[in-house]
């Protein structure tokens, strides 16, 4: 009976390690996508980096309401007051697009004068 219970043991044991051995296996390097959100085709080179100190949807200075919070959407960096923000921009990206671009834009004119 001990002897038929330790082989049961080590049958369970086995096909425990091999069934996350082979779940790994299968999706290791077979193209399939392991990351999360809307970053997946995004790399540290085509990120657009945030160009401003002050929260795109709020106007509130970043830092003014604790630490700001980071995020990539669609190919641009995105720093933000809060969550409520990251929700806004979700929603309605290309509104908070133009306004970095318009921001950029003002910045640089600055610059230049």
């Amino acid at each position: 009976m001990k002897k038929l219970l330790f082989i049961i043991f080590i049958l369970l044991v086995i096909s425990v390690v091999l069934s996350i051995t082979g779940s790994v296996i299968a999706c290791d390097g077979h193209g399939h996508d392991t990351t999360k959100g809307d970053q997946k085709t995004d790399t540290l080179d085509t990120i657009k980096k945030y160009p401003l100190d002050v929260c795109i949807v709020s106007g509130a200075k970043l830092g003014s309401m604790g630490v700001p919070v980071t995020f990539n959407f669609k190919g641009q960096e995105y720093k933000v007051c809060c969550e409520g923000c990251v929700s806004a921009i979700k929603r309605n990206q290309e509104k908070y697009l133009k306004k970095i671009e318009d921001a950029k834009a003002k910045k640089n004119k600055e610059k230049t004068e």
